[in-house]
């Protein structure tokens, strides 16, 4: 894991490096800007929400994202054992790089904090069966489509 991060930091300190170069001559659109968004997939299939706040710089990305009261579907000795998993939150950030108006890469740190129930317990303290946080570290790439930029805007 310690390979992967570090050869990882040094392919994108290489592309940045390059990139860098004609970054003057390139400005990027939508630098210097907030973003915030709400995620689809937490409340359409993890039956719980997610949050997220994001700037953008002429080539830098940060973003803090905060996930709350997510089911996740259950697999493997979880399923087998008839338990239920809960996740009060899940919260991290993001630095990346801005190699277009639109894409970027990140790295994301994410701390996640999880809660096992048996598959038809009310999920109360009282029969709450174990709790554990775990780290992830990922990389993430960002698309994103801005389907009125041409749009002239007249705001009253």
């Amino acid at each position: 894991m310690k390979t992967f991060i570090i050869t990882t930091i040094l392919i994108v300190g290489s592309v940045t490096n390059m990139l860098a170069q004609n970054a003057e001559k390139k400005q990027l659109l939508y630098s210097n800007r907030f973003s915030i968004l709400a995620g689809m997939i937490q409340p359409m299939v993890l039956s719980g929400g997610n949050i997220e706040l994001n700037y953008f710089t002429k080539r830098m990305s940060f973003d803090y994202s905060h996930g709350f009261s997510l089911d996740p579907p259950v697999a493997g000795d979880y399923k087998d054992q008839n338990l239920t998993l809960h996740l009060p939150f899940s919260t991290g950030f993001g630095v990346g790089y801005r190699f277009t108006s639109s894409f970027d890469v990140r790295f994301e740190p994410k701390l996640h904090n999880w809660e096992v129930y048996d598959k038809d317990a009310e999920q109360t303290d009282a029969s709450k069966l174990t709790s554990f946080k775990t780290f992830t570290l990922g990389v993430g790439m960002y698309y994103r489509y801005f389907p009125f930029k041409n749009k002239e805007s007249k705001i009253l």
